[in-house]
């Protein structure tokens, strides 16, 4: 079972592995992101921040959809972390319905060069962010804001 599914361009960070997974209540995390699938040093530095009561997997965006499409993932606290909206999505049109979805830090960092037509709270959008976003709303049956556990969540409209 996915809990949340969280859009951070940071992926695994403090917040992240100590605050949301505690308060989720997740067992597992699955880092979803093609390029730190494949990079041992980031691997080892997000996993440093991973509490010892949680399994984390590091893995390419395909390898998570296997995971979560496994019937035995099904009885599993999941708290799922992407990147970006487009590799939420991609996730999401793969697998099957996601309750949550907090897109709480993005474009900060990634979006440099590109044209922002849309600023929402922490987030700066790109034309394409923009459709991922749409296609998020349309799988999910909450797509919010909530950076900081305990801020309210802010239903994110588009």
């Amino acid at each position: 079972m996915i809990l949340q599914l969280r859009v951070d361009e940071r992926l695994a960070h403090g917040q992240v592995c100590t605050t949301w997974i505690n308060t989720l209540g997740a067992t597992h995390v699955i880092v979803a992101n093609d390029a730190v699938a494949t990079d041992d040093l980031q691997k080892r530095i997000m996993k440093m921040g991973m509490p010892n009561t949680v399994k984390s997997i590091f893995t390419t965006l395909d390898k998570a959809v296997d995971l979560i499409n496994n019937p035995k993932s099904a009885p599993l606290r999941i708290f799922l972390v992407v990147q970006t909206p487009k590799d939420a999505l991609y996730i999401m049109e793969r697998v099957g319905e996601i309750d949550e979805v907090n897109i709480a830090n993005y474009g900060q960092l990634v979006q440099s060069g590109k044209e922002i037509v849309a600023r929402i709270n922490a987030m700066l959008l790109d034309e394409d962010d923009v459709e991922a976003v749409k296609g998020i709303q349309k799988k999910a049956k909450a797509v919010f804001f909530q950076d900081i556990v305990g801020h309210p969540k802010q239903n994110i409209k588009l």
